[in-house]
């Protein structure tokens, strides 16, 4: 708190006129991809065919 008086007086008048503070919003996430699945994504698997002789 500073010494003078009208910033103190300011300070309160405005958080009475900004009311309560607003609950933050818990937002639901999706569950995490594995992976496994990102690196297939990434690198598509390559079937080589192994020649038999």
């Amino acid at each position: 708190m500073r010494g003078d008086w009208i910033h103190d007086w300011v300070r309160v008048e405005m958080e009475y006129r900004a009311g309560p503070r607003p609950l933050p919003v818990v937002r639901e996430r999706p569950p995490a991809k594995s992976w496994k699945a990102l690196w297939t994504a990434l690198f598509p698997p390559r079937r080589v065919g192994v020649p038999h002789p």
